[in-house]
């Protein structure tokens, strides 16, 4: 393939892929990184970027206008960005991964399914920390993302884009099933505490959940409780609940089968009234409006619509 032609520019490698062809995954192969050719901050609105570190070592940066986290990922670890997080590395020691890119609808269809799993809480984080691989596996996580690499750079072959999209998949079983964790510090305690309750919020939406009695399962207080997860994911758990609740009704709403009113139900509101003044707020019109937008305009606003922000904390 030639790349030039493509516009494929080394410090921004994903962006050609994007504009290449309509597959739901798609991979630039493995990156040699060195301090001189390391990508530019950058991220990617609507879709998830999985980075496994094969090779090597490098400082790992995430930011926003108002702070920045940073940490030293080596080989052997993957984690996975949500979309919009603006990212970049640093201080790179024979450094080599792979990028595998996700429409966001794509993987957010088979997100309840994943979190099922072993590593599927750590893997989804709002604090996106490297989560170590079985070293046994290794050699067959890379096996895997190869071939999805070689099918994005051969678009034109017959069932390409079922052919990636089931390997992409058995690669996310695979990672989500071996993954291993390292707490050495109360950085990574907290977040993978927060992505249980993330994952719990995701099981019992539509329940009438206690704040206060969450917490006493994590046997925290209750403003210890939100100031943890606040501090993952830049903002509180009641907004993330709601907004989790908007998506999973947003859902609903363009399944067509149901009335405002029972959507709201459905989806944990117990206010019918109350729901649909929030889903003005977060959506910025109203769920009567919302169903009246045609089908491709629904998918791009839950394409793009993510349960919350994703804050890069010091």
């Amino acid at each position: 393939m030639n790349f030039n032609k493509l516009g494929f520019d080394p410090f921004r490698p994903h962006e050609y892929l994007i504009r290449q062809h309509d597959f739901f995954v798609c991979s630039n192969g493995p990156q040699r990184h060195t301090s001189a050719n390391l990508p530019a901050c950058h991220s990617h609105n609507g879709w998830y970027e999985l980075v496994v570190v094969v090779s090597g070592s490098a400082q790992h940066i995430t930011s926003n206008e108002h702070s920045e986290f940073r940490r030293l990922i080596s080989s052997g670890q993957f984690f996975l960005l949500h979309p919009g997080v603006r990212h970049y590395y640093e201080d790179a020691q024979d450094f080599v991964i792979y990028n595998i890119l996700f429409q966001a609808w794509f993987l957010e269809a088979f997100k309840h399914d994943l979190l099922q799993l072993p590593g599927g809480s750590m893997l989804f984080s709002p604090n996106h920390p490297a989560v170590n691989i079985s070293a046994s596996v290794l050699p067959e996580i890379i096996e895997q993302c190869n071939k999805i690499w070689k099918l994005s750079d051969n678009p034109e072959q017959n069932s390409s884009k079922i052919r990636i999209s089931a390997i992409a998949l058995e690669l996310l079983l695979n990672l989500c099933c071996n993954a291993t964790y390292k707490f050495k510090d109360s950085e990574y305690r907290t977040a993978y505490m927060v992505s249980c309750i993330v994952d719990y919020f995701e099981n019992h939406f539509s329940e009438n959940i206690s704040l206060a009695q969450l917490a006493g399962k994590f046997a925290m207080s209750l403003s210890v409780f939100r100031e943890k997860f606040r501090s993952v994911t830049g903002t509180s758990a009641i907004n993330y609940l709601i907004m989790l609740r908007l998506r999973r009704a947003m859902i609903m709403l363009v399944e067509k089968d149901k009335t405002i009113s029972e959507v709201a139900h459905a989806a944990g509101f117990q206010d019918s009234n109350y729901f649909s003044r929030q889903f003005h707020k977060k959506i910025g019109m109203t769920p009567r409006r919302f169903i009246r937008l045609s089908h491709s305009e629904q998918q791009d606003i839950l394409k793009n619509y993510i349960p919350a922000p994703v804050k890069a904390s010091r």
